[in-house]
């Protein structure tokens, strides 16, 4: 996904300009054995990427976003190449600590509508929202197609 302008415009044909997303699926374990956040290789590593995931409601007769109550978590950069710093939460199960809340990634991933992801770069805020519906859509394919069935012999 292409990283919201946040008051510096993207440049849609740098692919540093990407947020992007890697999910391993474990079979065994039906579950993602990994979450991987993807972003800018020149982004500040101390700071982390901070995500939240927020839902879209009713009230009042209007649609409103609302962000997950236990607010914002930190995510460590773990690696960084010349194509993109990442965060690697195993098994998509982020632990509590000082700047980050206890959470299943998978959960959060398939019950809201949508994910907010922010990282610093040059000391200014990137920040992103993605909607989760097509990652939604894929992973229930993925369940149903590729991981019911068994792994080919060979």
């Amino acid at each position: 996904v292409l990283r919201g302008v946040s008051d510096d415009p993207p440049d849609p044909n740098d692919f540093r300009e990407y947020i992007g997303l890697e999910v391993a699926l474990y079979r065994k374990m039906q579950r993602p054995g990994y979450f991987a956040f993807l972003i800018d290789p020149r982004a500040q590593r101390d700071q982390g990427i901070f995500i939240i995931f927020s839902k879209t409601v009713r009230e009042n007769g209007q649609w409103k976003l609302k962000l997950d109550p236990e607010g914002p978590s930190r995510l460590t950069i773990t690696d960084c190449n010349d194509e993109a710093c990442a965060a690697r939460v195993p098994l998509g199960l982020v632990e509590a600590g000082p700047d980050r809340n206890k959470m299943d990634l998978l959960d959060k991933f398939l019950s809201s509508n949508h994910l907010l992801v922010l990282y610093m770069k040059g000391g200014r805020a990137y920040r992103t929202m993605v909607i989760l519906s097509s990652f939604q859509k894929e992973y229930k394919r993925v369940m149903e197609s590729e991981m019911a069935q068994p792994p080919p012999n060979k």
